[in-house]
């Protein structure tokens, strides 16, 4: 709990430093700031402490989670940084941070240090069990994008205008680095496609989903049969369909099985839904049988 509660300081500090800076250079935000500072703790603790049991939820979720990091936890989470961007981007970034300590550019160096700044908190985070998964660092990866593309801009502007040479050799490191990230866009693009191809897919199956509950005669006759359950990916949406906190809605279906309590399980399968009636009470059998029943998949 106090690891939390620091890291979330952490982030207070950080934005309170900013702010500090912006009531002073930016006299109109000043209300912007305000609301900002008092948001971060009700963002980061209210929405779990309405919906789950604990506020802390999020927090004992991420702990053992399949995505932690085995081994060596400043490795691994800079290998899920790096792996973000591609090592020709890395060199760029690389060398536009050395170059701003050779001028000693300020603005430069700070933003590289807040980005390193970012990945040590994740570091914490890993070291304390939580799964520092990569999503987290998007923010740092697009920070050294930025000085990337910044000393690309340094390297273009480099050079007395009238000479032919400089601004060549300019134009040459900009195609070489645009080249060597071609099959990277290609990949991507392609990656790009095949997600939304499965999202549409997601959304036919969020709809038979809300179909079935309708046909089952709605979420107060599923909820009378037993607690709803389903696996972590559904969680939230099977919650809603369901008219509960997502607290309230089982996500690890052997566990909730194992305990005895009465369940209607939601497995996903195939594009469409598996509904199963487990442990009803005996007094409840006669009502609650009809719910065993399979939607269309594909």
């Amino acid at each position: 709990m106090w690891t939390a509660i620091i890291l979330a300081s952490l982030v207070a500090g950080g934005t309170a430093a900013y702010g500090a800076w912006a009531w002073r250079s930016v006299p109109r935000s000043r209300v912007l700031v305000v609301g900002g500072l008092c948001a971060i703790p009700l963002l980061w603790f209210g929405v779990s402490a309405l919906t789950a049991k604990s506020w802390l939820r999020p927090g004992d979720l991420a702990l053992n989670s399949v995505n932690v990091i085995h081994g060596n936890k400043f490795i691994g989470v800079t290998r899920r940084l790096l792996g973000l961007y591609e090592p020709p981007m890395q060199i760029a970034a690389g060398l536009a941070i050395a170059f701003a300590v050779v001028i000693r550019d300020k603005v430069w160096l700070t933003l590289a240090g807040l980005a390193f700044l970012w990945l040590a908190v994740e570091i914490a985070f890993a070291l304390h069990g939580w799964s520092a998964v990569t999503r987290y660092l998007f923010e740092p990866e697009a920070v050294l994008v930025v000085l990337a593309g910044a000393g690309l801009g340094r390297v273009l502007a480099a050079g007395s205008p009238t000479s032919v040479a400089a601004r060549l050799g300019g134009v040459a490191v900009a195609a070489i680095l645009i080249g060597s990230l071609i099959p990277t866009a290609v990949e991507r693009t392609r990656g790009a496609h095949s997600e939304i191809v499965k999202r549409r897919q997601a959304a036919v199956q969020i709809d038979r989903l809300e179909t079935v509950i309708k046909q089952l005669g709605g979420p107060a006759r599923i909820r009378a049969c037993g607690q709803p359950v389903t696996t972590v990916g559904w969680q939230s949406i099977l919650a809603w369909e369901v008219e509960l906190n997502v607290g309230n809605v089982g996500f690890r279906p052997g566990r909730s099985i194992d305990k005895g309590n009465p369940i209607v399980l939601f497995k996903p399968h195939l594009g469409g839904w598996q509904v199963r009636p487990i442990h009803t009470l005996p007094a409840n059998r006669a009502g609650c049988s009809s719910l065993r029943t399979d939607t269309a998949f594909g």
